[in-house]
């Protein structure tokens, strides 16, 4: 007869037999534990999500702290976004645009933004502010 025990957390299957040397007995032989082994993985998963989670905690600390330096140090707050064209078609990571926002910026629209061509090069994405505003530094220091 089969059956099914719990015993510690621990599931095993078990085969009981009748003794046939006279003893009249059970004998109980455990075939496995692939409960045991079950619980032990799930255990170690939980660990690693933990762990995993806790280093996002501090990626995400660290990588805040890095934006709020840059944006002491050179007055530009840096934004990264994917564009929706590369979400729709599965590439979130492979383009996206990258907005610098001045600190003292006297117009709401005074943003510079980039994106990566496929060469690996930054482009200037040309907006309004780049147009009036920055012609001949986008001219002298951009496009030769």
């Amino acid at each position: 007869m089969l059956c099914t025990c719990l015993s510690n957390f621990v599931l095993c299957s078990c085969w009981h037999t009748l003794g046939k040397k006279g003893t009249g007995k059970y004998e109980t032989t455990v075939h496995m534990s692939e409960g045991r082994d079950s619980y032990l993985v799930s255990a170690q998963v939980a660990d690693l999500e933990k762990a995993k989670t806790r280093l996002s905690q501090v990626f995400r600390a660290q990588i805040a702290g890095f934006r709020e330096a840059c944006y002491q140090i050179f007055g530009y707050q840096v934004d990264v976004v994917a564009e929706a064209a590369a979400v729709k078609a599965g590439k979130a990571a492979a383009v996206s645009l990258y907005t610098l926002t001045p600190q003292h910026a006297d117009d709401a629209t005074a943003k510079l933004q980039f994106r990566m061509n496929r060469e690996g090069k930054m482009q200037l994405v040309t907006n309004h502010y780049v147009q009036n505003r920055l012609s001949k530094e986008v001219e002298t220091f951009i496009d030769r």
